[in-house]
Parts: C-alpha cells; sequence; structure tokens
C-alpha cells in the first residue's frame, strides 16, 4: 500500500469524523432550540436557530429539523412565510424516518401556512396525516394543538358537529394534564362549535364552564 494511499485515506477519515462531530454538534443545538419551544418561548427559540446558522445541504437529519423548527418559531411569532418550500422538505424527510412525532409536528405546522392563506381543505388534509401519526404516547400538548386545529378548520369550513369532536378530545387531553389554560381554551371552542350548529343553550353553558 503506498504511502500516498495511506495519507489520503486518513485525511478522509479525519474529514468525515470531523463532519460527523459538527453535525452531532449542530443536532444538539437543535434539540436546546426546540426545548425552547416546548417551553412556548419562540422568540427565545428564533434567536438560538439564527445563531446556529444554517446546516450543510448533505447534513438531511440537521436540515430537516431546522426547516422544523424554523417553520414553528416564525408561525408562532406571527411572521409571514412565502412558502411552504422548507417544510415540505421536513415532511419528506420525516416520511423516510420512523420519527412519526416530527412528521406529525411538521404537518401540523404546514396546516398552519395552508389555513393563513385561506386553503383550508389542503390544510385539512395536512392536519388529518398529522393525526395519523400522532398516538397515546405522542407529546399530548401536540395532540392537543392538532385536534384545536382541526376543530378551527372544520368550523370554517361549515363541519361544525366534527369540529365539535375534536373540541372533546382537546378538552380530555388538557383536563388529563390539569392545563387550565387549555381547558379554557377548551370548552370556549365547544361554545363556539356548538354556536355554529345553533344550539344557543349548549354553547353557553360551555362557555360559563
Amino acid at each position: 500500500m503506498s504511502k500516498t494511499y495511506i495519507f489520503i485515506l486518513s485525511t478522509f477519515i479525519t474529514l468525515m469524523a470531523c463532519t460527523s462531530s459538527h453535525d452531532s454538534k449542530m443536532y444538539g443545538e437543535l434539540e436546546k432550540a426546540d426545548s425552547l419551544l416546548m417551553k412556548e418561548l419562540p422568540d427565545s427559540a428564533y434567536k438560538e436557530l439564527i445563531l446556529i446558522g444554517q446546516p450543510t445541504k448533505n447534513d438531511r437529519k440537521c436540515k430537516a429539523y431546522h426547516a422544523l423548527l424554523v417553520t414553528q418559531a416564525r408561525y408562532l411569532l406571527y411572521m409571514s412565510t412565502d412558502s411552504c418550500a422548507d417544510i415540505d422538505y421536513a415532511i419528506e424527510y420525516y416520511k423516510e424516518t420512523e420519527d412519526k412525532e416530527k412528521l406529525a409536528r411538521a404537518l401540523h405546522w404546514k396546516a398552519g401556512l395552508l389555513s393563513e392563506v385561506g386553503r383550508y381543505l389542503e390544510a385539512i388534509e395536512a392536519e388529518k396525516g398529522a393525526e395519523a401519526n400522532i398516538n397515546e404516547n405522542s407529546n399530548p400538548m401536540l395532540c392537543i394543538r392538532i385536534y384545536d386545529k382541526i376543530s378551527w378548520l372544520n368550523n370554517k369550513t361549515g363541519n361544525h358537529s366534527l369540529a365539535k369532536e375534536y373540541d372533546f378530545k382537546a378538552l380530555h387531553l388538557a383536563e388529563k394534564l390539569k392545563n387550565k389554560e387549555r381547558i379554557a381554551n377548551a370548552y370556549y371552542n365547544i361554545s363556539y362549535s356548538y354556536t355554529g350548529l345553533e344550539k344557543v343553550d349548549s354553547a353557553l353553558y360551555h362557555i360559563e364552564k
């Protein structure tokens, strides 16, 4: 084996090790930003994401995670987004993996972007895709967000009965969490759905809960 070949091989191995280390470090930084989003601190999370910067093109794992987090942070901060290209990248990546929760998150935030521009039927399709990727072990706050959005979209498109079903699903989870804010929000949504159904007594009953 020639010295030149050994040198090239060792250089390649060193570069691969450095790249792997960098990717691992970036993923850890993205997880820290994600933890801020979980604490409902989108402003702090977005600042962290700006500091982290863009992943390399060939680092699909970090690129997908980054796209998911940036989309979520910008949406929660009411920042406009020109297209769904970034979140679509994340969706396609997570479809290839076993990470169903991140796929559900990506589909949920895509539904948010679609609903902002009035594409309600497409948003419902995306949100139903999100629902299909959650289960009893999923993050309950994510489930509540998905149920709330499905309810909102169905009320928007006149399907108040189905909206009400999802309101009660959100209420059930909120009560399990003993989250007073989410419980109050669920009762408001139930009242809104009953109003759409022209059941005034039921609407008043739940708004007063």
